[in-house]
Formats: structure tokens, C-alpha cells, sequence
């Protein structure tokens, strides 16, 4: 038997048809001979060798044969992890080449080059610089960030930037975002998650390199493909909407109150029969940006319906707050 035998019995747990089980007796007592049914599965197993001076088969040596079997099954299980190691290096390797050979798409594959090509686009910005920033930043790079920042907000560059809610509670980023704004910058700050971004002039960008979960911090794409950039920036867009502004602290209406001066027009407009895409158009603002004032107003009134929060809003105190001199609610 080749070392096929022994891996194909091996996947099959090893075991003896009835006949060839039947055999091992003989075996044990004598010899066998080659024609008895299931003779040929010992002698393929190796459990039957042939008797040179009779020509009959005895029982071989079974523990030197389960040595050498084993050596065997561990002598192939190392080929095919070395194979399997080789398999996976081809395959990354490819997938590197494929990602590197895009016409407008380049892997930076180190934190440096990154770093690099940020600092690069910075430079040659002309019109605007979005950011989506969702990790944490130490006060060395923030402050260097801020000095180049004005700088490029007094050359005319319009900034926004987006950070996570949490770097409301953080020093390092309120010095930074309360610097920033005083120049013109606007910045605002998201609960969900979303993705880490640079644009520039909608020409170029850097997004986080998403192959793996989470996406790895020290490798990232620079993107100059026209329809790469247009989504990119839609992407960018969408997560601006959702952000909320930072002016120091969040947003909140006053202390006891549940509207906002933005939320209370929408609710006026909804009194009024207006549909949310009319609403949008009029009040200059995305959909998506009115849809979250709906939710957020859901949650505080515990409405669940459009219905239910015009009629919250048609009978609550805080329609009279908003009510103008030349123009009363009844």
C-alpha cells in the first residue's frame, strides 16, 4: 500500500469491511491466502505480508506498521500545511498586485506613506478639505494639525470635519474644534460609526483600507478614479447630514423643552400638510437630515407615527413658543 492507501483509509476512520475483519483470526492462528475474500484489503493495509518460502500471507509486524503509518500521516499533514501556507502567500500576493495595479486606486501600504500622501494633497488643496475622523488623536498631532489647519481656512480652504460624539469629552479635541471654528472651519460629531476619509478638492482621497474588520489603521487607498471619488464624496455627504454641529458642547434644546427651532419648523410644515421631501426642499436641508430630526423627536415625545406627532405637536405647550407676533397659532 502507497502512502495514497493509507491517507484514503485514513479519511474513512480506518476501518475493515466484515470480510477482511473476518480474516484477522487466521491471521492471528497462521496465514491467509490471497484469494479468501477480503484478503486483498489486509494485504493493501499492510496487515498481511507475504511469506517469501510458502507464498501465503501472515500477520506483519502491527506495531511497527502503526509507527510507520503514523509517520506517514504526520509527514503528509506537514506537506499540506506548508501547502496551505504557500496557497495563502500566492493568493495574498495576487491580491496585492490586483490592488496596487487599479488606474487610480494605490495601496499605501505603511502608516508613513499614508502620512505622506495626506500631507501631500494637503498641499495642494484649492477649494476644500473634508475629513472623517473616527479615532481618538493625541494633543502633539492635533496641535500641528490646528496651526496647519488655519493656514489653509485664512488661504480660503473651506474644512468640515467629522468626529465621533466621544471627542466631545476629550480636551485635546474640544481645544481643537473650538480653534479651528473661531477661522471658519465646521466641524460636528457622530454617535453611529462611519468611515475614515480625506477628500480633497473632490479630486483626490484616502479612505481606510476595509479588507479586514476592523480596518487596519497602518494601510490605506489613495483614490483618483473619477467614479471612485464621486461615491466617495456622496458617502462623505450622507455622514455629513447625520453629524451634528459642534459649537462647544452638543446641541440640545432648553433645559424642560423638547423642540429645537429646527425641529419645531418641521413640525409647523407637517401641521401643514407638507410631505418630508417638501420639507427638505424648503428648509434647505437633505432628507436625510429631516428624517433624523423625525427620530429623534420619536424618541422624545414616544410617538411612533407621523400621525401621532402632528397631533402631539398640535396640542402641545411648546407650539406657542414659536408662534411670531404678526402670525398666531390658533
Amino acid at each position: 500500500m502507497d502512502k495514497q492507501d493509507g491517507s484514503r483509509h485514513a479519511h474513512t476512520g480506518w476501518s475493515l469491511s466484515p470480510e477482511a475483519e473476518a480474516l484477522v483470526p487466521h491471521l492471528l492462528r497462521g496465514a491467509i491466502h490471497p484469494s479468501e475474500v477480503g484478503a486483498q484489503e489486509l494485504i493493501d493495509l499492510r496487515i498481511a505480508v507475504r511469506d517469501p518460502v510458502s507464498g501465503h500471507y501472515v500477520l506483519s509486524d502491527l506495531r511497527h506498521l502503526e509507527n510507520r503509518l503514523r509517520t506517514e500521516e504526520e509527514r503528509g499533514i506537514a506537506d499540506h500545511l506548508h501547502a496551505l501556507t504557500g496557497l495563502n502567500r500566492f493568493f495574498g500576493r495576487l491580491a496585492r498586485i490586483a490592488a496596487e495595479d487599479v488606474p487610480g486606486i494605490t495601496l499605501l501600504t505603511h502608516r508613513r506613506e499614508a502620512n505622506a500622501a495626506i500631507t501631500q494633497a494637503l498641499e495642494g488643496a484649492r477649494h476644500y478639505i473634508w475629513t472623517a475622523q473616527p479615532l481618538d488623536r493625541n494633543t502633539v498631532d492635533l496641535q500641528a494639525s490646528a496651526e496647519r489647519d488655519i493656514a489653509l481656512l485664512r488661504g480660503g480652504i473651506q474644512q468640515r470635519t467629522i468626529y465621533p460624539d466621544s471627542a466631545r469629552g476629550r480636551l485635546g479635541e474640544r481645544e481643537w474644534a473650538r480653534t479651528v471654528s473661531e477661522h471658519g472651519a465646521e466641524v460636528r460629531t457622530m454617535a453611529a460609526d462611519f468611515i475614515r476619509m480625506v477628500i480633497i478638492d473632490g479630486s483626490v482621497a484616502l479612505v481606510s483600507d476595509y479588507r479586514s474588520t476592523p480596518p487596519d489603521r497602518n494601510t490605506a487607498y489613495r483614490i483618483s478614479h473619477p467614479g471612485m471619488l464621486a461615491f466617495i464624496n456622496v458617502v462623505f455627504q450622507q455622514q455629513w447630514d447625520f453629524a451634528t454641529p459642534w459649537l462647544g458642547e452638543a446641541i440640545r434644546p432648553p433645559r424642560g423643552r423638547i423642540t429645537t427651532d429646527r425641529s419645531a419648523e418641521i413640525l409647523r410644515r407637517l401641521l401643514e400638510g407638507q410631505t418630508l421631501k417638501a420639507i427638505s426642499a424648503a428648509m434647505d436641508l437633505s432628507l436625510s437630515t429631516v428624517n433624523k430630526e423625525i427620530k429623534v423627536l420619536y424618541e422624545r415625545t414616544g410617538c411612533s407615527t407621523l400621525f401621532e406627532l402632528g397631533f402631539w405637536w398640535a396640542t402641545s405647550e411648546e407650539r406657542g413658543l414659536y408662534a411670531s407676533p404678526d402670525s398666531p397659532e390658533s
